[in-house]
């Protein structure tokens, strides 16, 4: 990898040091290369980690891990795919938590823990126009939907 930052307490080269994987980096250089820019894939959605308050209110097992997709953008590829935005909210233990949502398990099936697991998954293995398969738990059953990625629209 090439090294990005590193945490250090005694402000010298020693610490926690992070670095941005080959694979990437390989991947984001020959792109600029080749067309001097790099499109990242996007999905369209906004979305979290799995809560405890979430995991009661929808009765889900300890061990579930995901993304819970909190808001799906018209006309994005996960509209398309058939994602759905989360169902009527309730406030439960001091949080509001939706009664229905759409939870990302996996891509073309790797398991896919939480949001920033997802980004670097798109990022390291995906292209846009990539048509991936994502496993969806939703309502209790699992459900496997075929998504062609669209590019990361410029801000």
């Amino acid at each position: 990898g090439v090294n990005s930052q590193i945490i250090s307490r005694t402000r010298s080269n020693s610490g926690v040091g992070f670095a941005i994987p080959s694979n990437l980096v390989q991947r984001v250089m020959n792109e600029l290369l080749a067309e001097g820019r790099v499109n990242y894939s996007y999905l369209g959605i906004s979305g979290g980690d799995i809560s405890l308050d979430l995991l009661e209110t929808l009765e889900l097992p300890n061990n579930t891990r995901g993304v819970v997709v909190s808001n799906v953008q018209a006309g994005t590829a996960a509209a398309r795919a058939g994602l759905r935005n989360p169902g009527d909210r309730q406030f439960t233990n001091g949080a509001t938590v939706p009664t229905s949502a759409d939870i990302i398990t996996a891509i073309n099936g790797e398991p896919i823990n939480d949001f920033s697991n997802l980004v670097a998954y798109l990022a390291s293995n995906t292209r846009p126009g990539d048509t991936i398969n994502l496993t969806v738990l939703r309502d209790g059953q699992l459900v496997s939907l075929p998504l062609t990625l669209d590019a990361r629209p410029a801000r």
